[in-house]
């Protein structure tokens, strides 16, 4: 399993000067996100350079420029013209909000806020990248999903498809584990992933439905494999 990655949330990054702001912003996503924060434009560039972002965080006034126009710019590039933007700032005057949107932002949020609202906000924009990632047919291993029909068909040793039966949770495990092919996921983050933040799911009620899924599956519940201590992965 040495060759297996390590699941990761979807990377946010926050450009803000007041370092306090740093650590409330982290710990009030982290549970939905992994939150990069930089001090400045010219970090925030070498990040966006460096690594994938779903979304930026932005601040209007910071030390090295201004986040309206670091935003214009990002939108003039093809690369960023699609990337989630919200502004978090204490300008709260009108104009201020206008120029904003004009200049490309998906959202702006005021000083102070609800660190609910913020949450929620960024699940809006974080659910928006992924379901431009998700495709419509998956396929890994001779399994393949139609995510519009919800049917799972498996070719079998005679080349002919079958279909697979499967329960809407059986169903949820299996496209999470596709879509994550050698990566480890977690027992936590496929429960919050399944059935929320509000269910209390204990890990045997996990491992259950998963027994369950291997079973069905038959020879290709083999590629679901568990990681002692941390979760599962799928590998073909």
């Amino acid at each position: 399993m040495s060759n297996v990655k390590t699941y990761q949330l979807e990377n946010v990054l926050f450009v803000e000067d007041a370092t306090d702001m740093h650590l409330i912003v982290k710990n009030a996503l982290e549970e939905i996100c992994s939150v990069q924060s930089v001090g400045s434009l010219t970090e925030a560039k070498n990040e966006l350079t460096k690594n994938q972002y779903a979304l930026l965080l932005l601040d209007i006034t910071l030390p090295d420029g201004n986040g309206f126009e670091f935003c214009q710019k990002l939108r003039e590039q093809e690369e960023f013209n699609e990337l989630p933007i919200l502004f978090l700032t204490g300008q709260s005057d009108l104009e201020s909000r206008i120029r904003g949107f004009q200049v490309g932002a998906d959202d702006y949020l005021m000083k102070p806020f609800d660190l609910r609202e913020l949450m929620v906000r960024v699940q809006s924009k974080l659910r928006r990248v992924q379901n431009q990632k998700d495709p419509k047919i998956i396929s890994r291993s001779g399994i393949t999903i139609d995510l519009t029909l919800q049917k799972v068909t498996e070719v079998g040793n005679t080349g002919q498809s079958q279909e697979i039966l499967l329960t809407p949770i059986e169903f949820k495990l299996l496209v999470i584990f596709l879509q994550n092919e050698n990566i480890v996921l977690l027992r936590e983050n496929l429960i919050r992933f399944i059935w929320g933040e509000e269910v209390h799911v204990s890990h045997n009620t996990l491992d259950t439905h998963i027994y369950s899924l291997r079973k069905k599956m038959g020879n290709l519940g083999r590629n679901i494999r568990t990681v002692v201590k941390q979760g599962y992965c799928f590998s073909s």
